[in-house]
């Protein structure tokens, strides 16, 4: 009766440690996460805020509730009053794969000492591109830049002014 009393109590301790364990790195990812914007990137799979949301002209656009999203929910450190450089683009301009401040509109600002919005999301064309001057105008830039990716960006302006065209014919 003992061995069988020594194993539940040792069972019940190594237990109690994994649980312990698991609460403590829970925790701690939590706290990172709200220190850090590279943590929450980190953790990110587990949020289950979507990157983006609907949008009546856009039809999507990125989720302001997202990590490293910015108030309006573009991939900026604040939303500045105004700013001299405002790049409109997709996810080249985004900066899918790195980090945001090694994004060239980041890079670019940095070099050239000037304030810069970047107004990016992937997927987004020429055509969202227009959709959202008057958002990027409402920052009194000097300068506008629009990005376009010659691989695919065409294509995808054509499919957002004739979305049927681009399905196939018309079933008659």
């Amino acid at each position: 009766m003992t061995g069988l009393a020594g194993i539940g109590k040792r069972s019940l301790m190594w237990m109690l440690m994994v649980v312990f364990t698991g609460v403590v790195l829970e925790g701690g990812l939590a706290l990172a996460s709200r220190i850090s914007r590279r943590a929450q990137v980190l953790v990110s799979p587990w949020v289950t805020v979507p990157p983006t949301i609907p949008d009546p002209s856009l039809v999507y656009r990125p989720n302001p509730e997202y990590p490293e999203h910015d108030g309006r929910g573009f991939r900026n450190p604040a939303v500045p009053d105004r700013a001299e450089l405002v790049a409109l683009g997709d996810s080249m301009t985004y900066g899918v794969g790195v980090a945001p401040e090694e994004s060239w509109p980041r890079q670019l600002a940095t070099l050239a000492g000037r304030t810069m919005y970047n107004i990016s999301y992937g997927g987004y064309g020429p055509v969202h591109s227009l959709l959202l001057w008057d958002e990027a105008l409402s920052f009194q830039p000097h300068v506008v830049i629009e990005a376009v990716y010659v691989g695919n960006d065409l294509f995808d302006a054509s499919t957002s002014l004739w979305p049927r065209a681009a399905s196939g014919p018309a079933d008659a």
